[in-house]
């Protein structure tokens, strides 16, 4: 998980980790890799790109057993 409070910072992290993978033979899932903006006042859109491929935007997701979702409030996981 990558984390920043800039969008072009966080394109810059996703760059440097497909150029990484790419010295070492591998590369980055791009069906795996999912991207996901926190606002409280609304539904935010971000556009970060892997290889050319827009990454897709999810509003929740599961992270070491709890859920997180874009509003940042935890009514899933406890649901859950």
């Amino acid at each position: 998980m990558f984390v920043s409070d800039e969008e072009d910072e966080l394109q810059t992290i996703i760059t440097w980790l497909g150029e990484i993978c790419k010295e070492c033979g591998m590369e980055v899932n791009l069906k795996k890799t999912k991207t996901m903006a926190f606002s409280k006042s609304g539904k935010m859109q971000c556009s970060v790109t892997a290889n050319g491929t827009v990454l897709e935007q999810v509003s929740q997701s599961k992270y070491l057993g709890s859920w997180i979702t874009e509003d940042g409030r935890y009514e899933l996981d406890i649901k859950t």
